[in-house]
C-alpha cells in the first residue's frame, strides 16, 4: 500500500500538468509539473517506504532512473501509433 500512495501521490503533477501540453506554448508548465513530480518522488520515498538513511538517496534514484525509463518507451509507443 504504500507503495502506491508514492506513485500515485508523486505522478498526480505530471498527469495534471500534463493537460498544458496540449497548447504547445504551455508545454513549459508541463515539464515543470513533471519536475515536480520527481520532486515530490525524491521527499515521499524515503519517508514512506522507510528507507534507512544511507540507502535512500541511492533507492530514490533508482526509482527516478525507472520512472524516467518508463514514460520515454510509453512516449515513443504512443508517438508511433503502435498503441492500438
Amino acid at each position: 500500500p504504500q507503495a502506491i500512495k508514492v506513485a500515485v501521490y508523486s505522478s498526480t503533477a505530471a498527469w495534471i500538468a500534463g493537460v498544458f501540453n496540449i497548447v504547445p506554448a504551455l508545454a513549459v508548465i508541463g515539464l515543470i509539473g513533471g519536475l515536480y513530480s520527481l520532486y515530490l518522488c525524491w521527499i515521499g520515498l524515503p519517508i514512506l517506504m522507510k528507507a534507512p538513511g544511507e540507502k535512500a538517496t541511492t533507492y530514490v534514484i533508482v526509482v527516478i532512473v525507472a520512472i524516467v525509463i518508463i514514460y520515454m518507451v510509453i512516449g515513443s509507443v504512443v508517438a508511433r501509433g503502435m498503441f492500438m
